[in-house]
């Protein structure tokens, strides 16, 4: 039986055109086009970072939009089925979705960040020619993503700042024993002045957006207590946060069908995403 809680109140590489863009599927976009990309970290994918646009079909838009960060401990992607096959799903109900192939930091921890909100930055800068209200863009994110997505969420400032977000049993916090060593060690290493820093839990305030969390119970990857510290953090200050408990599905299920609740995911998934 699946646990439901609710808890408060309830991408071709080139920039984007302003038009023409409704006949067109999947569109890459280079995000530091523009600008050198900042926090180099002297890696071969210091020229990369980009994120993949999927686009509702003509007439079928929303005016909702979705930042899509994949996990992967901050030493890969899992950009298939915590990416691709998320952004087509969100794009065939009308949802935009950009899924963001970020930098791995490689010893220089603000990357990651800094390509999360830049992304975010383009997005709102190119809403209204992709008909998508600005104020209904919002960030996605799995494990590591996961913690990405939380970390643009609690520091993002201005037009970075996303409006609402969803965490995929997501790495929180960086103290022990619930932290995710291999997550923290890639991002921060062995610099324990960041733990706090970077420990999402800790740095919610009552402008932190909306959010919704699914995690296992059995999660013995990211211990669902992560999740835990997220939305109690919410609830002190004040903020909307909705958790689904699993009872089982370990970690990583992304969008794989063979998850027992994928269904049940989905459902929820748009209901929250389109109440915006």
């Amino acid at each position: 039986m699946i646990k439901f809680f609710r808890i408060g109140a309830l991408a071709l590489l080139l920039l984007l055109p302003a038009a023409g863009f409704a006949q067109k599927k999947l569109m890459t976009i280079d995000i530091w086009k523009e600008a050198p990309a900042p926090n180099s970290n002297g890696s071969e994918n210091d020229n990369n970072p980009a994120m993949d646009v999927y686009f509702p079909e003509k007439g079928g838009n929303t005016g909702h939009a979705v930042l899509v960060c994949p996990g992967g401990g901050y030493g890969g992607l899992a950009d298939y089925h915590e990416g691709a096959q998320f952004g087509q799903f969100l794009s065939d109900n009308g949802i935009t979705a950009a899924v963001l192939k970020y930098r791995m930091p490689h010893g220089h921890n603000q990357v990651p960040l800094s390509d999360a909100e830049q992304a975010m930055k383009l997005m709102r800068q190119y809403a209204r020619s992709w008909d998508v209200d600005p104020h209904k863009i919002g960030v996605m994110g799995f494990s590591a993503g996961g913690h990405l997505a939380a970390t643009l969420s609690t520091k993002g400032k201005g037009k970075s700042r996303p409006d609402f977000s969803v965490l995929f049993y997501p790495v929180i916090t960086f103290t022990e024993p619930e932290t995710h060593t291999g997550s923290r060690d890639n991002l921060v290493g062995d610099n324990t002045s960041l733990w706090d820093y970077y420990s999402a839990d800790k740095q919610v305030t009552r402008k932190t957006p909306p959010a919704l969390l699914f995690h296992s119970s059995d999660d013995d990857g990211v211990p669902i207590r992560n999740s835990e510290l997220y939305v109690e953090a919410m609830k002190k200050n004040g903020r909307d946060v909705v958790l689904i408990t699993y009872p089982t599905g370990q970690h990583g299920w992304g969008f794989s069908s063979n998850f027992a609740s994928h269904e049940d995911m989905k459902e929820i998934l748009l209901e929250y995403i389109l109440k915006f």
